[in-house]
């Protein structure tokens, strides 16, 4: 993302780099893979005090996700260090998902000294883009969070992709909580609000998700998406998904280093 301290960089954000599809990298992946949930710890049983409970499952920040979040995922946590060993260098990933015409990408980075916490909020301020991410054109919430959810905002965002087309959707992002050690913050198309928005104002998303995830000294970026092919031309379509791989692997890391400095502000 661009800070409004570098206005001429070209980094778009969460919905620009939503629309790209990527090509091979060369980052690589080392390390085990950290698999299952950590359970609570058990606590005594007041009717018993002589015998300890049996320890509840832990409640995943995704039991209400989208099944193309939860797809997202679990693809991203078979790539993904294990929460607090770090990693080394810059890694990428893509993959291919069977019936889309752009590949899903996960973007690893190491980031010296980045509080999770302190990144996951700063995702979740939608509000707060403009001025700092390039191109982007509107960035508003729809409404306050609820009090009963408020870590659940959703938001309508339309960016401008220089010389090609402007894209719009309603998305709807979520703090996910802590889920194997990394603090997790997901987003997904809002298809209904999406679809009725105007064309005339720029292609609708036919696709949107994506996962931030931040533990301590590390952020990956993970999503996938696509325009919908109506509402754009041949170049365009072409512009917004093959087209656009050659950017890919820059746009990732630069949107992890910018949004990692608008948490240090």
């Amino acid at each position: 993302m661009a800070t409004s301290g570098h206005p001429n960089r070209v980094l778009p954000g969460l919905a620009l780099l939503a629309v790209l599809t990527v090509i091979p990298g060369s980052w690589h992946l080392t390390g085990p893979i950290l698999s299952g949930q950590q359970q609570q710890q058990q606590q005594p049983d007041r009717r018993n005090p002589g015998e300890r409970q049996r320890p509840a499952p832990e409640r995943s920040g995704l039991d209400d996700a989208p099944p193309e979040v939860i797809a997202l995922f679990d693809e991203v946590m078979t790539r993904m260090p294990p929460a607090g060993s770090g990693v080394a260098e810059s890694r990428f990933h893509h993959w291919t998902v069977p019936g889309a015409p752009t590949r899903a990408a996960l973007g690893i980075k190491g980031v010296p000294g980045v509080d999770p916490d302190a990144l996951i909020r700063r995702v979740m301020e939608v509000d707060g883009y403009e001025g700092r991410i390039a191109h982007v054109l509107v960035n508003a919430s729809r409404s306050a969070p609820a009090e009963e959810d408020p870590g659940r905002v959703a938001f309508t965002q339309r960016i401008n992709v220089p010389g090609i087309a402007e894209v719009q959707h309603e998305l709807e992002l979520v703090d996910a909580g802590t889920i194997r050690g990394y603090r997790v913050a997901y987003w997904s198309l809002l298809r209904e609000e999406t679809a009725a928005m105007d064309p005339g104002l720029g292609a609708r998303s036919e696709a949107n998700v994506g996962i931030w995830l931040a533990s301590p000294g590390v952020v990956g970026y993970a999503f996938h998406s696509w325009p919908r092919r109506d509402d754009l031309n041949r170049f365009q379509w072409f512009s917004l998904t093959t087209g656009a791989a050659v950017a890919a692997r820059q746009i990732v890391e630069r949107n992890i280093d910018d949004m990692a400095d608008w948490a240090r502000q």
